[in-house]
């Protein structure tokens, strides 16, 4: 125990405020008489001197990395024409490292109070990415990036590099690797909303209906409206790209289609 309050209390622990000292010499003390064992003591003192020790230098290093990971997210983003771009996660990810440093620095009791907010007000920016369309819900993967580069911001300001950095690697894996698996799976499950119009007196739904089955397309139909003798059916289908192409063949030849749209959703 004195080697530690040694250890404390030299070099670098010497430029810590009088009352802060006073406060961790009978911090320590305290965790001596309760018996906790010695690496629990020296976790607390490590804890101690990485929140209260730290340079202008370091903080400006810290805010910079922060940045250049946001702009490196935030690039793949841009590329792809998505709301949270460069900028943004820029922005996104600095804010978040400055905020969990103001909360570490500033002498308040609730220390976590700040950090915890950045979480939440982080949540509302990602909510205002997200978008429902007729064709299905949009923005999830950006809003999902835009939490996870307030999450690297963080861990930045905390010091913790390899987690930062590991978290950037898998990001820019899923991001940019596992894109074009997406888009192999998504050739194989398409998803088109197709909107249809026939003649009132003639209109054929049962038969198309049985021809989405024979051709394995999972179809549903979440709309229908009527305008003077036509009919017209919102159908969402979802399938692979040969049925699609089938199905467009079988409507440009029918001549008792009046009307038909084809409506990708990405």
């Amino acid at each position: 125990m004195k080697s530690l309050l040694e250890c404390l209390f030299s070099a670098p622990g010497n430029d810590m405020p009088r009352k802060l000292r006073l406060i961790v010499g009978e911090s320590l003390k305290i965790l001596s008489t309760c018996r906790l064992n010695c690496s629990a003591i020296k976790c607390c003192a490590h804890i101690i001197h990485m929140l209260y020790n730290i340079s202008v230098q370091e903080i400006i290093l810290r805010l910079v990395l922060a940045a250049v990971i946001g702009g490196v997210i935030g690039a793949e983003r841009e590329y792809r024409n998505k709301s949270a771009g460069f900028r943004t996660l820029i922005l996104i990810s600095m804010g978040s490292c400055l905020f969990t440093l103001v909360s570490v620095l500033i002498e308040d009791e609730s220390k976590d109070r700040i950090a915890s907010n950045v979480v939440t007000g982080i949540g509302f920016v990602g909510a205002g990415v997200i978008f429902k369309s007729e064709t299905g819900v949009k923005g999830l993967t950006t809003a999902a990036t835009v939490w996870v580069t307030a999450a690297i911001g963080m861990a930045i300001a905390g010091g913790f590099y390899w987690a930062a950095g590991v978290t950037t690697f898998v990001v820019l894996v899923v991001l940019f690797g596992l894109s074009y698996v997406g888009q192999m799976l998504e050739r194989k499950n398409l998803h088109y909303l197709y909107k249809i119009s026939f003649d009132a007196l003639d209109c054929p739904d049962s038969e198309y209906e049985a021809f989405f089955k024979e051709h394995h397309l999972k179809s549903m139909r979440p709309g229908l409206s009527k305008s003077g003798d036509q009919l017209r059916f919102h159908y969402n289908i979802n399938g692979s790209a040969s049925a699609h192409e089938e199905l467009l063949r079988k409507l440009m030849s029918d001549q008792r289609v009046k009307h038909f749209e084809s409506i990708d959703p990405n």
